[in-house]
């Protein structure tokens, strides 16, 4: 995620992006250091193991790529994303996790908050068809987020870490974008 809030900063640079929106690229960017490390924290508690991922530079995407990026993990997987945060904050049998989700849910919504905006602003710079485009690629995010909740975790793992049973988390999606149609 820093790599990509990072790209995602450049990329509204280069497009003459509203500064709030840059700064606020600029401070998820630094969020998701202090999210990557409260998660290390925790999967070493419970005896995970800690790599480094590899992630590779992305080119440079053109201002419709940016648009459905922004559609599918900005506006569907960031806003779903926060929304399981603040449950987790809420139901995690463990206080420590409890906690570190109530500061991750927080910082995540702001997330959600910025891809809206980025959103919003896309909107006034693509051509109707290519918001239509932008449209249906959000819509398709949305099914497939919906097919992949379909999957149970460990009850032992949804226990501790509060994450929501299949049926809450897609009760949760049907929720949140039947309030964002509206």
């Amino acid at each position: 995620s820093v790599p990509a809030f990072d790209q995602l900063h450049d990329e509204l640079e280069a497009f003459a992006a509203p500064e709030p929106l840059r700064r606020a690229a600029r401070a998820s960017a630094i969020d998701e250091v202090l999210h990557t490390q409260l998660m290390a924290t925790l999967t070493c508690r419970f005896g995970g193991r800690v790599t480094t991922p590899e992630v590779r530079p992305l080119p440079r995407r053109t201002l419709l790529d940016l648009a459905l990026d922004n559609a599918r993990e900005g506006c569907v997987r960031e806003t779903f994303g926060a929304a399981v945060a603040h449950y987790q904050a809420a139901r995690a049998d463990d206080a420590e996790v409890r906690a570190v989700f109530s500061r991750v849910a927080e910082d995540e919504t702001r997330h959600a908050e910025l891809s809206w905006a980025i959103d919003e602003w896309l909107q006034t710079r693509l051509s109707p068809a290519e918001r239509a485009l932008v449209e249906v690629e959000r819509r398709e995010a949305l099914h497939t987020l919906r097919r992949e909740l379909t999957n149970e975790e460990l009850s032992e793992v949804r226990a501790v870490a509060g994450v929501p049973a299949a049926a809450v988390a897609l009760n949760m999606v049907d929720a949140l974008f039947a309030e964002v149609r509206a």
